[in-house]
């Protein structure tokens, strides 16, 4: 393989980190080396943790609502539901059809 040496040494003191995935991606060493589908798979495992701690994080942030509070409920984003816009007399677009509709006789 073409890689230097203080790549490997690298490598190999950050896979004794993680003797579980060292064991499930690297059960064989070619030279002393890791095989480099054990590296990608030890990256891989980072991102993919890092990833689903950080979509955990947001669905718990968007749900707080719903999660915590007894009855909650999402927000209704409709415009109908707002009633700074119902005040200004402003409905969803398929109401102004229907409402437009019914003024031209169509």
């Amino acid at each position: 393989m073409g890689l230097d040496k203080n790549f490997a040494t690298k490598i190999r003191k950050e896979m004794r980190k993680y003797k579980t995935i060292n064991l499930i991606f690297a059960p064989c060493c070619y030279n002393g080396m890791p095989p480099v589908w054990a590296l990608i798979g030890l990256i891989m495992g980072k991102t993919l943790i890092l990833t689903l701690l950080i979509v955990l994080i947001a669905v718990l942030l968007l749900g707080i609502r719903v999660f915590f509070i007894k009855g909650g409920k999402f927000p209704s984003t409709h415009i109908d539901a707002n009633k700074a816009l119902r005040d200004k007399d402003i409905h969803c677009s398929a109401h102004e059809d229907t409402l437009a509709r019914r003024k031209h006789g169509i």
